[in-house]
């Protein structure tokens, strides 16, 4: 996947006739990647050690193919003997974590604003890409499934419920979090809006 680190390792084997002068010249190694048929320049190797080719997470496009190419080559002389091996690199798309702020279930007062927060909700292949948010609702209890009344949609990544808009009920609200590849992860609260006051509990120091 896109946010996973790339460490891909080459080794040479000898052939049996390979002389042991031969086997004692350095080698050099010449990594070259492709996206499709297009050679990706920009994108070198992080290692010092050159038998590795390595990249960073988030480097690579998520759902895309690369074709990784290694050439391995020594020079005795005037003469340089080399071969090479091309690999496969394929990397997969990854979901959208979708999260609203706070417990899975809570209570408020129907009095009080309310404001349910999927902000920290995250494309996991390109964190920092806008989303689209799509909220909705259903009553939980004492009615499960029947539509809930008064509440108001909105396409951003907070919803605001307003005093005195919804009977008192327990409810599912749900929103879906859209990345720009049309993948969709969703989370869901319980909340339970009481006619009369719930407590408020707080924690000081002393």
């Amino acid at each position: 996947y896109r946010w996973q680190p790339v460490n891909v390792f080459a080794s040479v084997t000898w052939p049996n006739c390979t002389s042991a002068v031969t086997r004692t010249l350095p080698i050099t190694y010449d990594w070259k990647l492709y996206k499709g048929i297009t050679f990706v320049a920009s994108l070198t190797t992080t290692s010092l050690d050159r038998r590795y080719f390595k990249l960073s997470p988030y480097t690579l496009d998520a759902s895309s193919t690369y074709s990784l190419s290694i050439t391995a080559s020594v020079t005795y002389g005037l003469v340089t003997i080399s071969n090479y091996v091309t690999g496969v690199l394929q990397t997969g798309q990854s979901s959208v974590s979708a999260v609203i702020a706070g417990a899975s279930e809570r209570s408020a007062n129907r009095q009080d604003t309310v404001i349910l927060d999927a902000s920290g909700s995250r494309d996991i292949d390109y964190p920092t890409a806008s989303l689209t948010y799509t909220w909705s609702c259903f009553v939980y209890s004492p009615v499960y499934g029947d539509p809930c009344v008064g509440f108001s949609s909105n396409q951003t990544s907070k919803l605001t419920i307003k005093p005195l808009t919804m009977a008192a009920a327990t409810y599912a609200i749900n929103v879906s979090v859209i990345n720009a590849a049309g993948t969709v992860g969703t989370a869901m609260v319980r909340l339970t809006l009481e006619s009369t006051r719930v407590p408020a509990v707080a924690i000081a120091d002393t």
